[in-house]
């Protein structure tokens, strides 16, 4: 109910909201999934990580994305429990960023930024324990500001579309 009150807030009522504005709430939705994705492991040097899932799509075998699941940055390990994060964990952050970039624009959009910093808050006590991992607050902490920073901006722009 909140984001239709916005619609008819900024676009007056029903009768204004036409199609090129529902397009461009719609491709925003679409931006911050999956290119999103890319951008910000792009951003933080992750691109040619072997976990990505069209790396990942052209293995058919499992034994194959076993043996993914032993590498490393250093290379293979031969530790299958090493400090690498398995194959489920980064599907599950990547498929998170994408939930928090959305409920972030839905927060913006609706007028409830106070909302924003307790997506935040949650997010940084669900991963409290993986802070002591060597680079992980850093690599954690990059990913979700540009990940705010791409929700915000967006919705910025959804914002001031007249």
């Amino acid at each position: 109910m909140q984001f239709l009150n916005w619609f008819q807030l900024h676009y007056g009522k029903s009768g204004s909201v036409t199609n090129a504005k529902i397009l461009a709430v719609g491709t925003a939705v679409i931006l911050l999934a999956y290119p999103v994705n890319y951008i910000i492991r792009w951003l933080i040097g992750k691109s040619n990580d072997k976990t990505l899932p069209e790396f990942i799509s052209s293995r058919s075998s499992k034994k194959k994305i076993k043996e993914l699941q032993l590498i490393t940055e250093d290379g293979i390990s031969d530790n299958p429990k090493s400090s690498s994060p398995s194959l489920e964990t980064i599907r599950a952050g990547r498929i998170i960023g994408i939930l928090e970039r959305w409920i972030i624009m839905i927060l913006m959009l609706t007028g409830q930024l106070t909302g924003i910093g307790f997506v935040l808050t949650a997010k940084s006590i669900a991963r409290f324990n993986n802070f002591s991992e060597d680079h992980f607050a850093e690599y954690y902490l990059m990913g979700t500001l540009y990940s705010a920073v791409f929700a915000i901006g967006l919705s910025l722009m959804l914002i001031n579309m007249r």
